[in-house]
């Protein structure tokens, strides 16, 4: 009886911390987007006087207004949904053709130029800007958001191709086999058969895509460090702070920090099942 006991309120208190440890943690992680949210409400002034007190003394949604026109926010709003949008698109064609192609696919030296291409995974993303925007004013398309597109597309999709191979994997060949005796070509299986079949992790990679394209900074500031009109959020951001002269209006960051952060939120919030459901899915099945 008493062992019974003491098992039972050894599961309590192992119960309890681990809720105490995700508790902590949430707040840890929360806490600094909840203050960039909240002092996105707050004067400059209250900002710079008030602390790491979260609430504003007196909210206001001028910070807001002024981002949006005297800070040209609604121009960068507007060049980050084009940006990510378009090249969310263009990321799901090449990734899901690419990860078929991985799988599927029939021609000479496979092995080793999939090899190749994965063990670029390794290579930090940062190192890559540099050539890729010399490669790109070389062509005579750096001075356009475009261009951009043209360059997040190109660049390595590692990771997004190997979620994508690992469930096209999961997908009997005898699919591939019967639209062949039907006459269906290469890419017409893709196109019809496939496709459709790997819905879910597309989807998680669409996700995935247009949050990293969003939250881009490094490539998009080396396209539009000559040309301001074509800035997207992230740059536009960090640039109003470095350019301020004086007395940063921290105000006004944060009201553009917040209008960059919460599409990418509200995004998360509504599909992170999908996203946790599509990448076990293909893990497990893979």
């Amino acid at each position: 009886m008493k062992r019974n006991n003491f098992n039972r309120i050894k599961k309590i208190v192992k119960k309890v911390l681990t809720y105490v440890l995700l508790i902590a943690v949430m707040v840890i992680l929360l806490f600094p987007i909840a203050f960039i949210i909240l002092s996105s409400f707050k004067s400059n002034r209250e900002f710079l006087l008030g602390g790491t007190n979260l609430l504003p003394q007196q909210w206001t949604l001028q910070n807001y207004v002024e981002a949006w026109n005297t800070a040209n926010f609604g121009r960068y709003t507007f060049n980050s949904i084009y940006f990510s949008g378009i090249a969310t698109i263009l990321i799901l064609f090449v990734t899901t053709m690419m990860g078929y192609c991985f799988d599927r696919g029939q021609f000479v030296g496979k092995k080793f130029i999939m090899s190749l291409y994965m063990s670029t995974i390794f290579i930090a993303g940062a190192t890559t800007v540099y050539p890729v925007f010399e490669l790109c004013v070389k062509l005579g398309i750096n001075k356009s958001l475009n261009g951009l597109i043209i360059a997040s597309v190109g660049g390595l999709q590692v990771m997004n191709t190997f979620l994508i191979m690992g469930y096209v994997k999961t997908i009997p060949r005898e699919i591939d086999e019967s639209a062949k005796l039907d006459g269906c070509s290469f890419f017409r299986i893709y196109w019809n058969m496939i496709l459709p079949l790997i819905k879910p992790m597309a989807a998680t990679v669409g996700i995935l895509s247009f949050q990293g394209t969003w939250n881009s900074y490094m490539l998009p500031l080396a396209f539009t460090i000559s040309n301001e009109d074509l800035r997207t959020l992230t740059v536009g951001v960090v640039a109003l702070k470095s350019e301020s002269l004086g007395s940063t209006p921290w105000n006004i960051v944060t009201a553009g920090s917040t209008i960059a952060l919460v599409p990418v939120l509200i995004i998360f919030a509504i599909m992170n099942k999908q996203i946790v459901s599509g990448i076990v899915s293909g893990a497990v099945k893979g």
